[in-house]
């Protein structure tokens, strides 16, 4: 159990401060991971076409799947990536047919 606490205080730690390059150029992480959530659960949804629940465990690694959830909205081919219930700091990846796959719209 402490080892579980630990590693989601450490994620959340990292995930929340963000870091700082040499430029002194500011990168929002949070934002990253919830992007990269919904573009790569985007893809394997409506490009590679497999199950969700394989999706699920596939587009995020386990210690921060649970952290960075998604939505999916198959009508509009649309996975919007968030943290939580509460889908804070959210990011949308939509499915724009065979040639360009799945882009980030937000």
């Amino acid at each position: 159990m402490n080892t579980v606490l630990f590693a989601i205080s450490f994620v959340l730690g990292f995930f929340h401060s963000g870091f700082a390059s040499a430029a002194g150029y500011q990168a929002d992480t949070v934002k990253l991971g919830t992007a990269y959530r919904a573009k790569l659960a985007c893809s394997c949804l409506f490009v590679m076409k497999l199950p969700e629940d394989y999706c699920k465990s596939w587009s995020a690694p386990p210690i921060v799947k649970d952290l960075f959830v998604y939505k999916v909205d198959r009508k509009a081919m649309l996975v919007k990536g968030g943290i939580g219930l509460t889908m804070v700091k959210s990011s949308q990846a939509q499915y724009f047919g065979e040639q360009r796959g799945c882009v980030l719209v937000k």
